[in-house]
C-alpha cells in the first residue's frame, strides 16, 4: 500500500510540474504576438542546442542532472550519473530519440525518463532546456 501511495504521489507531482511549466509559458506569451516589436515578442523559443538542458528530479534528495549543449548536438545515447550531493548514485540513460526531441525548437520541450533503481527507489527525471 505504501508503494502504491508513493507511486500515486510521484504521478501527481509529475503532472503538477508539467502543468506549472505549461502555465508559466502560456502566461508569459503575448496574444498579439508583439506586433513586430522585438521588445514585446512572446516568450522566446526554448533552445537546448544553444543552452543545454537540466533535469528536475522528482522526490529529490540531492541528485543533479545537467546536460551540455554538445551532448544535445551529438544526439547519441548517453548514460549520466545523477548522484549530485546525495549519498548514493542513480543513472539515467537518454536515448538518441530523446536527444532529437530536445533539439526541436519549441516553447516547451520536456522529456520524462526514470532513473535506475537503488535501494527500492527510483526517480522520475523531467528534462527541459536551460533558459
Amino acid at each position: 500500500m505504501k508503494k502504491k501511495l508513493e507511486n500515486l504521489e510521484n504521478q501527481i507531482g509529475q503532472l503538477l510540474l508539467v502543468v506549472l511549466i505549461v502555465l508559466l509559458f502560456v502566461s508569459c506569451s503575448s496574444s498579439d504576438e508583439g506586433k513586430g516589436d522585438p521588445e514585446l515578442t512572446p516568450l522566446a523559443v526554448s533552445d537546448c542546442v544553444e543552452n543545454g538542458a537540466l533535469g528536475n528530479i522528482e522526490l529529490n534528495h540531492g541528485h543533479e542532472l545537467s546536460i551540455s549543449k554538445e551532448d544535445i548536438i551529438a544526439a547519441k545515447e548517453k548514460t549520466y550519473n545523477i548522484q549530485g550531493f546525495s549519498e548514493h548514485n542513480h543513472t539515467i540513460t537518454i536515448s538518441s530519440a530523446d536527444f532529437s526531441e530536445l533539439k526541436k525548437p519549441t516553447r516547451l520541450r520536456v522529456v520524462d525518463i526514470y532513473s535506475s533503481t537503488f535501494e527500492d527507489h527510483r526517480h522520475s527525471v523531467i528534462i527541459f532546456c536551460s533558459p
